[in-house]
């Protein structure tokens, strides 16, 4: 019989940014995108910030798919394999709506990420909730005046690493 082997996964991180994680653990942001590469695979990443506001990419993923199981193989196994006892010094972890994402997360947070707090990232919710707004709405106008009012801001929140407090908008 022959044995078909198949690269599920590739995980990765770079030595320098592996070293940046270690003196900045304390944000994690995580992004999943599909349909970037070739052959449709989901692709995780893992940014961070150091103390000049820089960002940098921890941990790379091509991931087989986005469920859930995936997910608790990076949380319990992929992050503190490559980081180590850093991880218990996060204290931020972001992440968009994906119950996949951030469920094995929460799962694990006592026992590996004790420090850590989880806050959904309120771009991808706010975006996320007025893309269901149809043309034909009673809401339409009003939605569209809270769209054009609150999503720039929170963009740059976003991108800024803050928590959104509701203030400029």
């Amino acid at each position: 019989s022959s044995v078909q082997r198949v690269l599920l996964a590739s995980f990765w991180t770079f030595s320098f940014e592996r070293r940046d994680f270690f003196l900045f653990p304390e944000l994690m942001v995580t992004d999943c995108t599909s349909q970037t590469n070739d052959e449709g695979r989901p692709m995780f990443i893992i940014p961070g910030r150091d103390a000049e506001g820089k960002l940098f990419v921890a941990l790379r993923a091509f991931l087989p798919s986005e469920c859930r199981w995936v997910f608790h193989y990076i949380w319990s196994f992929v992050v503190p394999t490559l980081f180590g006892d850093a991880i218990k010094r996060n204290q931020v972890l972001f992440t968009d709506g994906d119950a996949n994402i951030y469920e094995p997360f929460e799962q694990l947070r006592d026992s590996l990420y004790p420090k850590s707090n989880h806050y959904l990232c309120f771009y991808h919710l706010v975006a996320k909730e007025l893309s269901m707004i149809t043309a034909d709405s009673q809401y339409r106008t009003s939605n569209q005046e809270v769209k054009k009012e609150i999503l720039p801001h929170t963009t740059q929140m976003d991108a800024d690493g803050g928590i959104f407090d509701g203030s400029g908008v």
